[in-house]
């Protein structure tokens, strides 16, 4: 889908989940530039594969990073988990991956969708703060706002590891942020 060059249009809400891999400079110092991608393009379809199966949509992926927009936030909030839950399993699977790991942030509120080169692409405080969101979170964590987390439920297999308000860069008011990781059994 796209829309008409040079039209914006006001989205009044939408969650916005990024993934980032933890180690993958270090894979391609390791292994070299193809076989290091072999595993970051692996590791798109892994998320991918939960993304979509939960109505999620991937904006772009960046290095080894994936955007992706979900109109229901639950469906977010159940495709974060599942690709944390699910990393360790992806690892077994996929040579060279073990040394990588997986962390997710997410954030809902309204954004700006416009086409950029000939696909959507999404824009605006929301976007900004999900990203700077996910660069807070450690290896298979998950960290969402603390009013998207109090809406649902802990998601399986995973314990409340901190309740926080923290100031992110670029963004005036600290956001109050909710930080789970797999119980102990799970991960």
């Amino acid at each position: 889908a796209a829309l008409r060059p040079g039209l914006a249009l006001k989205v009044a809400s939408v969650t916005v989940l990024f993934s980032d891999l933890c180690g993958s400079t270090a894979l391609y110092s390791r292994v070299g530039d193809a076989a290091a991608f072999g595993v970051v393009s692996d590791s798109f379809g892994f998320g991918r594969a939960i993304i979509e199966e939960r109505g999620g949509s991937i904006v772009k992926t960046m290095g080894d990073a994936i955007m992706a927009v979900f109109v229901d936030p639950a469906h977010a909030v159940e495709a974060a988990a599942e690709m944390v839950r699910g990393w360790r399993a992806f690892q077994q699977r996929t040579e060279l991956a073990e040394h990588l790991d997986i962390k997710v942030g997410l954030c809902d509120g309204p954004c700006t969708v416009v086409t950029a080169n000939r696909t959507l692409d999404y824009f605006g405080q929301t976007v900004n703060r999900a990203a700077r969101i996910q660069h807070l979170a450690g290896p298979r964590q998950l960290v969402l706002p603390s009013s998207l987390f109090d809406r649902h439920s802990l998601p399986a297999g995973f314990a409340l590891l901190e309740r926080t308000s923290t100031a992110v860069k670029g963004i005036e008011e600290p956001i109050a942020l909710t930080r789970l990781g797999l119980e102990a059994s799970a991960s």
